[in-house]
């Protein structure tokens, strides 16, 4: 028979990418100003953090720490930031991501990687 080499791979998506400019992952990339990480926040993430964050002061986050073991000296780290969002706030995974936890810790971290509690609380009050 003869041989049909078929136009399947033919038509490939051209001209799919680079449309989403901008979005690199630039780890690290200092980005000044405090308002850069909300960007991957929606309206109803910031409302549940600020409401979340607007009942809480720093006493709670020591106790919860205390609660969870944990040693408290007033800075939230990566891996603890998770726990503080889904067990302090009793915010879910439905409806904030690890990864939007995550771009919460890269925009407000020190030079240390932690998030001095207070800056965490401004997004509250």
């Amino acid at each position: 028979g003869p041989q049909v080499s078929g136009t399947s791979g033919e038509s490939c998506s051209e001209g799919e990418e680079g449309d989403s400019d901008g979005h690199g992952g630039g780890h690290g990339s200092g980005h000044g100003g405090g308002d850069t990480m909300i960007e991957t926040l929606g309206p109803e993430q910031r409302m549940l953090l600020s409401e979340a964050l607007g009942r809480l002061s720093v006493a709670d986050f020591a106790s919860a720490y205390q609660g969870w073991d944990l040693p408290w000296a007033g800075f939230i780290n990566e891996l603890d930031l998770i726990l503080v969002i889904r067990q302090l706030l009793n915010i879910s995974e439905d409806q904030l991501s690890d990864d939007q936890a995550f771009s919460i810790w890269l925009s407000l971290r020190d030079d240390y990687g932690q998030i001095p509690v207070e800056d965490f609380l401004a997004l509250g009050h």
